[in-house]
């Protein structure tokens, strides 16, 4: 969870807020060369979406997608980056908090210059993970290695307490197949995506630029039922309950229909590991450890957009059965203009 400043959280959760948003737009990565659109002015709209959830998994990675419209006048160019911001106004003084950093993005379709308003579609820089990755280190190496390399390759960093328990070691390069001459290879994402699963997680890019796996953190956050709209609060009634996970290594093996599969939580990871002196059920018991006996519901939140969860935020909200506290763990997040904000969970 980003931490801003209490007057921000203040004005940002008062049910008589204003809310302001802006974007700054730099062409070729030139921080000289920007424009500021808000508004006020050519921003007329702007949503950032990440996708559905499906109840838990681990092993995905997150593109987050923002949609903007602007206003004549306004110049977009494929390639250029986006920075939002969001910030929030309290009427009966004017009192403003802080601008808020939600995040950086990278147009991928450009405008059409003549419309009077045109649409603009950009991406995270998980997007440019969706490339064949051809390691060139030299076997074996660990876990660790491996995603070093593909953050090296894209100019990326990764957080530096991001969760590497499972750091196994690797006997060959990621190779999805291999056919005489011809050789198929994972995507960076693909392989980012074994990681994550090995290590109980999901990626992601946070708003500081940097890579993330989920650790599913408990936060002193509360969502109170003033701040969810209307009908604005979905839970399924059934508790989920995860039992345990299952290595999943890249091959097709029929399903027993007798096995009881309820609660457990399958990754893949088909990289070759040292089978002689790595433990595999030692690496499925770490993550058996960490999320065995983890209970969820499936739920739904619509409420005022605050701009400052994270993926694997672990929130509690205000239960209007008994009015008492239930945890839930954000799984994706969906921004909608600013000023509201859908949690599936």
């Amino acid at each position: 969870m980003y931490s801003p400043s209490d007057l921000y959280k203040e004005l940002a959760t008062d049910n008589g807020r204003i809310v302001h948003s802006k974007i700054i737009v730099y062409d070729n990565n030139v921080l000289a060369d920007f424009r500021t659109y808000t508004d006020k002015d050519l921003l007329i709209s702007w949503e950032i979406s990440a996708g559905d959830s499906k109840g838990f998994t681990v092993g995905q990675t997150l593109c987050k997608q923002l949609d903007l419209t602007l206003g004549f006048g306004a110049e977009m160019w494929q390639y250029s980056t986006i920075e939002v911001y969001v910030q929030f106004e309290r009427p009966s003084d004017g009192l403003l908090s802080e601008w808020l950093l939600l995040g950086e993005f990278w147009v991928y379709k450009p405008h059409i210059p003549w419309r009077k308003s045109f649409k603009v579609r950009a991406f995270d820089k998980m997007i440019q993970l969706d490339k064949l990755y051809k390691s060139e280190l030299t076997y074996p190496v660990h876990v660790s290695d491996i995603l070093d390399e593909i953050m090296a390759k894209n100019e990326l960093e990764r957080h530096p307490g991001i969760p590497i328990f499972n750091d196994l070691l690797i006997m060959e390069p990621p190779v999805k197949s291999e056919t005489g001459d011809s050789v198929s290879y994972y995507t960076y994402r693909d392989v980012l995506g074994f990681i994550c699963g090995l290590n109980g997680g999901n990626g992601y890019i946070g708003r500081d630029g940097l890579f993330y796996i989920t650790s599913y953190n408990q936060t002193n956050e509360r969502i109170f039922m003033k701040n969810i709209y209307s009908d604005g609060l979905t839970v399924n009634g059934t508790e989920y309950e995860i039992k345990g996970f299952r290595w999943n290594r890249g091959e097709s093996v029929d399903e027993d229909p007798d096995a009881d599969n309820y609660g457990i939580i399958e990754f893949e990871f088909p990289l070759v590991i040292d089978y002689e002196n790595e433990n595999v059920a030692a690496a499925v018991e770490r993550l058996n450890d960490r999320y065995s006996g983890y209970k969820y519901f499936d739920a739904q939140i619509n409420k005022q957009g605050l701009g400052i969860w994270e993926v694997g935020d672990i929130v509690s909200y205000q239960d209007p059965n008994n009015n008492g506290n239930t945890d839930f763990a954000r799984y994706l997040p969906i921004y909608i203009c600013g000023i509201t904000y859908a949690c599936k969970l």
